[in-house]
C-alpha cells in the first residue's frame, strides 16, 4: 500500500489546505486506495489531482454554495422541495444530488438518503470518491494518462482543467518518492484454555526422604500444564 502524508497531498495541491481533511484523507486512503485498484503511481497521481481540484485543494469537503440552485433538477433526483440545499455537493469528489446519494449509498450499504451529512465526513468521502472513480472505470483512463478524458469522466466536461493539469504535474513529482508498506496482518486471537483442577500423582502413606525425592523428580519431569501435588500422609507417623 502507498503511505499518503500531509506533505505528499499538500504538493500536490500547492497550498497548506485544511488539516482535518489532510488528515482525514492520510487515515482513510491507504487501504481504500489498494481495494479499488489505484495501486500505480499514475492512477494515484491522476486520483489525487484531481480530488484535489474538486475539494479546493483539500480545503473542503463540503460545496461551498447552499445548493440552491440544484433545486428542482430532476436529472439529479431531486424530486423533492428541499432536494437542491439536502443533497448538495459533499465529499473529496462532490457527490450531488438525491439520486447519486441514494446509488451510492446503496453500494456502499450506508444511508446517506436520510442522512447526507455523512457524505462530508473522511472516510464515507473517500470511499464515494473511489466508487465514483471505480463506476467510471477511470483506472483505464488514468493509465492513459489522459488527463482530458479523466476529467470529463469526473466533471462531465472539462471545468477547471488547466488546474487539474497543473496538480498532475505537481502529483507525479511528489510521488517519485512515495513510500509503500504492507498491511499488518490482525494478531491472533488468544484462546485462554480452562484452568485445570490440580491432581493428585502420588499419595506417599510411609513417607521417607528417598520416596519424597523420587516422587517431586517425577513431577517436576513431567511436560504438562496441569497443576500437580503429592500428598503425603504423616497420620501413622
Amino acid at each position: 500500500m502507498y503511505k499518503i502524508t500531509p506533505e505528499i497531498l499538500r504538493k500536490v495541491s500547492g497550498v497548506q489546505g485544511n488539516k482535518k481533511v489532510i488528515d482525514g484523507l492520510v487515515e482513510h486512503l491507504p487501504e481504500a486506495l489498494e481495494k479499488y485498484g489505484i495501486t500505480t503511481k499514475l492512477r494515484l497521481a491522476h486520483f489525487l489531482a484531481q480530488i484535489a481540484h474538486e475539494s479546493d485543494h483539500f480545503r473542503t469537503t463540503e460545496e461551498y454554495a447552499s445548493g440552491r440552485a440544484y433545486e428542482g433538477r430532476r436529472d439529479l433526483g431531486n424530486i423533492r422541495k428541499g432536494d437542491g440545499v439536502r443533497f448538495k455537493g459533499r465529499g473529496v469528489i462532490q457527490l450531488t444530488g438525491r439520486a447519486n446519494y441514494q446509488r451510492y449509498g446503496d453500494i456502499l450499504g450506508i444511508d446517506l438518503v436520510n442522512h447526507p451529512e455523512l457524505a462530508a465526513t473522511p472516510r464515507i468521502s473517500v470511499l464515494t470518491a473511489l466508487e465514483y472513480w471505480k463506476q467510471r472505470k477511470i483506472n483505464a483512463l488514468a493509465d492513459r494518462d489522459d488527463v482530458r478524458l479523466v476529467t470529463r469522466a469526473i466533471n462531465g466536461g472539462y471545468n477547471g482543467l488547466e488546474d487539474r493539469k497543473a496538480k498532475l504535474a505537481r502529483a507525479k513529482q511528489a510521488l517519485k518518492t512515495i513510500e509503500t508498506f504492507e498491511k499488518p496482518e490482525p494478531a491472533p486471537k488468544k484462546v485462554e484454555q480452562p484452568k485445570a483442577e490440580p491432581v493428585v500423582v502420588k499419595k506417599i502413606e510411609q513417607p521417607n526422604t528417598n520416596t519424597i525425592i523420587e516422587v517431586v523428580e517425577t513431577v517436576a519431569n513431567t511436560s504438562n500444564d496441569i497443576p500437580m501435588f503429592v500428598e503425603i500422609d504423616l497420620t501413622n507417623q
